[in-house]
Formats: C-alpha cells, structure tokens, sequence
C-alpha cells in the first residue's frame, strides 16, 4: 500500500486530498481505510478533513 497527501487539506482533487494505492479492491480493505482517516482527523495537529480516494495498482510500481 502506498499513501499519498496533499501539503493541505484544502487541496483536493475529485474532493479527495489523500491518494491510497492498494493491490487488492475489497469491502474490508476499504473499511480500513475509512476508518484510518477518521482516526488520523481526531489526533492533535490535524486540521481539516481528509478525504481519501483509493486507487487499485495496476501498473508494476
């Protein structure tokens, strides 16, 4: 799995600001991931909402 974020969370792409690669697509890896960013906005320091949007991998990266 790969993550990728923008400097800010007012930059947004498709209202997502955080990019998750994975190498499977399932209901529970998606899950996981939602329930990460929820985690991840009630830590101190975060502003903002994240937004992830998660990418199959389909290239040899």
């Amino acid at each position: 799995m790969r993550l990728i974020a923008f400097p800010s969370p007012e930059d947004r792409i498709y209202e997502s600001n955080v990019l998750v690669v994975v190498d499977e697509n399932s209901y529970e890896l998606v899950l996981r991931i939602m329930e990460a960013a929820a985690r991840a906005e009630r830590r101190p320091g975060v502003l903002g909402v994240l937004g992830p949007w998660w990418q199959l991998r389909t290239g040899p990266w």
